[in-house]
């Protein structure tokens, strides 16, 4: 199980087993988010609540890359069948990142994009969240009072 936390102070990637045992931190660097790529011992990863670039970050040499200098937000990736998909900042659009072909726009979107972003395995599905209003709510509830 690989998840990011702050334990130390700043966000870092870990990994601990999934049936219990102790957490080990996985690169020096911190790193707010991170997705595994479809390669073994590989990630991508940002290590900005705002504002930041995507990594591809290799466990096994220690070496980063970035792949892109800004996404919509901080999750608005996944590793794709064919490497990164990101969202870009600016225009609603799903875009790719190969290794040696650059960026190239998957998906024309419509509104804004919200938090998260997933693929299906096999690449022909995707699903990214849409922010419909721009405001907020808050609520009381009561006990015993209808919540509807």
């Amino acid at each position: 199980m690989y998840f990011s936390s702050n334990r130390l102070g700043a966000f870092h990637l870990w990994r601990a087993p999934a049936s219990g045992g102790t957490a080990v931190r996985l690169a020096g660097n911190p790193a707010f988010y991170a997705t595994p790529a479809n390669t073994p011992d590989v990630f991508y990863l940002t290590r900005a609540r705002r504002d930041g670039d995507v990594r591809r970050l290799d466990l096994a040499s220690g070496e980063e890359t970035v792949m892109v200098d800004a996404v919509a937000n901080w999750s608005g990736f996944t590793a794709g069948v064919e490497g990164l998909l990101f969202l870009g900042p600016g225009k609603a659009a799903l875009k790719a990142a190969g290794a040696s072909d650059g960026f190239r726009e998957v998906l024309e979107l419509t509104g804004t994009p919200g938090f998260g972003l997933s693929v299906s395995p096999d690449g022909h599905s995707v699903l990214v969240s849409r922010v419909e209003e721009d405001n907020s709510e808050i609520m009381l509830a009561e006990e015993g009072a209808d919540s509807r």
